[in-house]
């Protein structure tokens, strides 16, 4: 229990530290997707990508838990700057730095070479995610639900240390 509270505490200094806001001003849901056989390269890009005629997500969200494979969590992250373009030829705002637009342009390179995924369906959603220091879940939560689509969580649960925490209604 002393580990999950002491590493509770490190993630939420570092999101508020990322985000420039105090905890309590940014929403407690976090946003799940399953990443399965790309999690290995939004975790290497710090980049996560879906077509923009999926389900919009919760634009007040700010913490991003990707399930891998076994539908697993191992690592929290923090929602940076999200931004529409088409991967095959992408168009980036003003404001998203050069970091950012590598970021995203290594990620659409990868994923085309493995998986030829991104590009093919007109226009995607990317989101940038910053790596948090203590972003780490050791106990990597396995998350009940009966979706392959988006859920929420909620933070509280997640940090808890609890083996399995639920998709949040």
């Amino acid at each position: 229990m002393e580990w999950t509270r002491a590493r509770a505490g490190g993630i939420l200094r570092a999101m508020e530290n990322y985000r420039g806001q105090s905890f309590e001003e940014m929403d407690r849901r976090v946003l799940s997707v399953p990443a399965g056989p790309m999690y290995a390269i939004m975790t290497e890009h710090n980049v996560y990508a879906c077509p923009d005629h999926f389900p919009a997500h919760d634009l007040s969200v700010v913490a991003f838990a990707p399930r891998d494979e076994s539908g697993n969590i191992p690592r929290l992250f923090c929602i940076g700057p999200r931004i529409v373009t088409n991967p095959a030829k992408p168009l980036f705002p003003d404001f998203l730095s050069l970091d950012y637009r590598q970021s995203i342009l290594a990620f659409i390179s990868v994923t085309n070479r493995r998986c030829e995924q991104v590009g093919r369906h007109g226009n995607f959603r990317f989101y940038v995610l910053g790596d948090l220091a203590d972003g780490a879940l050791k106990h990597r939560p396995f998350v009940n639900c009966s979706t392959d689509a988006h859920v929420y969580l909620s933070l509280r649960e997640l940090l808890s240390g609890a083996p399995v925490v639920r998709a949040l209604k």
